[in-house]
């Protein structure tokens, strides 16, 4: 029995791999596995080749492999660019009739997916539904009854003709691959009982449930991928909960927007990607200057520039935290996976509010983009903390919103408070917010704004560790790359080397490292990252005194998997 199965779907834009891999993530999340779900995708609307990969497992997943159990190639291209990645053992299916493919290989088999399609009564596209059930009689999964019902929910709307048709092409597509099969994988049965809280969810949809589970009020965006995802998701739910949807005419717009909007006193987000946060830049220094809180969300894709559009990579973390001119404090935090996004997005925004900074939410494609199996269960949420806002002040007309007397903090009252003037100033400003020039009151100004800094540093969370309790080796990683390092921490551990990882979501300021082994100047510790130069590891290094022996590093636009780090710690 197999406990572990990752399946390709690949072809062209357009041919359907997505509703191939989401009809068999939700049909074998229905019977109680854990599912994992990748789109690796070209930038470009038809053609190309584009490749689903699932990973279905016994055991909670939040990674991909490199190879492929089974490849469904939906045409020839596919076969080219992808056959090699099939593992030993493994099986490609292909349409023999429609892609003239080379000459087979052990475990190639052809199915007559169009075929089928038709005679099942529909039409080609029918035959992702007969290239489901190919992959079904593979695995020799009971999954049979969920994967109906998925089809009928998927097919719904088309009417009870196509639901027909489809299921047809689904029991033809088993049919076609079950006879003559010797020895085919079957994955291990698992407890039905086990999906009951689960559900599948996207990062983009995580972490857009969880600013809207938040609180969120205002939303201001310019499309820009892999970010837009978020904001088509806020979109949907804001006529439901009350949210102020506004698709700016760019980048610029959208940032002070979401700092006015914070001004007003309500919670505002914008999200973007790496292009268009470079826009943004004077946006985040006028929150910064002018003390309003806002959530920015920061979708990282390779760069610079336009880069790899549909790819991903960590390398806008130095953009992040030294964005804007001059110096004020500001938060990053980095989810690393779906289950983070409620309690991830609510600490954003209650950051933003009780320190009153920009704080930022750093993702990337691959999170984003990437589906994963949650159980509800373990799912947290933050309570609301709106910190110093005020509703009304006493007295006549003598508020002062950057009160020196109130600590780095000061209550912020919304505008509009009856007796009294808000004050905001892009400029140097007293403490009433009035323009000024005195050096004395920049002295102590700037000490407010970038004093929070060191409060901040005492709330950040610890990271998390995972592995041997005496471990030799210490991998250190951040954001999207947890489900990678955790597997190849257990890989390291099962050949006998002692391997933990220390893993990150608060990413700035750096948590005030409590003492202990996990972080200690007597073990080998190891950067792992998606990007070119390191950069959370200069962070780390710089600001624990601690030195990495060496850096794992990818920036080929592909995410990191454990076979990745393995080789690079070999290398």
């Amino acid at each position: 029995m197999t406990k572990d199965i990752t399946v390709g779907i690949s072809g062209a834009a357009g041919m359907g791999m997505q509703s191939i891999s989401f009809t068999l993530a939700k049909s074998f999340l229905r019977a109680g596995y854990n599912v994992f779900v990748w789109q690796d995708v070209m930038s470009r609307i038809r053609g190309g080749n584009n490749t689903s990969i699932i990973r279905i497992s016994t055991s909670p997943v939040n990674s991909i492999k490199e190879s492929f159990d089974v490849l469904v190639a939906l045409d020839l291209l596919a076969i080219k660019r992808n056959a090699l990645k099939v593992k030993a053992g493994g099986f490609l299916l292909y349409d023999g009739e429609k892609q003239r493919a080379e000459e087979p290989k052990a475990g190639w088999i052809s199915v007559p997916f169009e075929k089928l399609a038709a005679e099942a009564g529909g039409d080609k596209i029918m035959m992702n539904s007969a290239a489901t059930g190919a992959v079904l009689a593979l695995l020799g999964a009971d999954v049979s009854k969920e994967c109906d019902e998925v089809i009928a929910e998927l097919f719904s709307k088309k009417g009870e003709a196509a639901v027909t048709a489809n299921l047809r092409a689904l029991k033809a597509g088993i049919a076609a691959v079950t006879p003559g099969i010797s020895g085919r994988f079957m994955l291990a049965p698992t407890l039905k009982t086990n999906s009951k809280n689960k559900v599948l969810v996207n990062g983009s949809e995580a972490l857009g449930l969880g600013a809207v589970s938040a609180g969120l009020k205002f939303y201001a965006g310019y499309p820009m991928s892999p970010a837009t995802s978020i904001m088509e998701y806020v979109a949907a739910k804001s006529r439901e909960f009350g949210i102020v949807m506004e698709q700016a005419e760019d980048e610029i717009a959208a940032i002070n927007m979401a700092v006015g909007a914070g001004y007003g006193g309500v919670r505002a987000m914008t999200c973007t990607s790496g292009g268009g946060f470079a826009l943004m830049t004077e946006g985040v220094s006028l929150a910064g200057m002018t003390e309003t809180p806002v959530v920015i969300g920061i979708s990282q894709r390779p760069g610079p520039a336009t880069g790899f559009p549909t790819r991903t990579e960590q390398g806008d973390l130095n953009m992040t935290l030294f964005a804007g001119h001059g110096d004020f404090a500001r938060v990053i935090l980095a989810p690393s996976s779906a289950a983070d996004g409620p309690v991830i997005m609510g600490r954003a925004f209650n950051l933003a509010e009780k320190y009153q900074i920009p704080v930022f939410v750093l993702s990337d494609q691959y999170f984003n983009d990437s589906t994963f199996s949650v159980d509800l269960n373990k799912v947290k949420t933050e309570p609301v903390d709106r910190g110093k806002l005020l509703l009304e002040f006493s007295g006549n007309y003598n508020y002062k919103r950057y009160d020196l007397s109130d600590g780095r903090v000061s209550a912020r009252l919304i505008p509009g408070a009856k007796d009294q003037v808000v004050y905001a100033d892009s400029d140097e400003h007293t403490e009433e917010g009035h323009i000024t020039e005195s050096a004395e009151i920049r002295l102590k100004m700037l000490d407010k704004r970038a004093g929070k800094l060191a409060e901040l540093a005492k709330v950040m969370e610890q990271p998390a560790y995972y592995g041997s309790e005496k471990p030799e080796i210490v991998l250190v990683s951040w954001g999207s790359s947890l489900g990678a390092v955790t597997e190849a921490v257990d890989m390291l551990n099962v050949s006998g080397k002692s391997a933990g990882a220390l893993h990150f979501t608060d990413i700035w300021p750096l948590p005030e490292m409590k003492p202990g082994f996990k972080i200690s100047s007597g073990l080998k510790y190891i950067g792992v990252e998606n990007n070119y130069s390191g950069q959370f590891a200069d962070i780390f290094e710089k600001h624990t005194g601690i030195k990495f022996s060496k850096r794992v590093l990818r920036y080929d636009g592909h995410p990191l998997t454990a076979e990745y780090i393995i080789r690079g710690l070999e290398g």
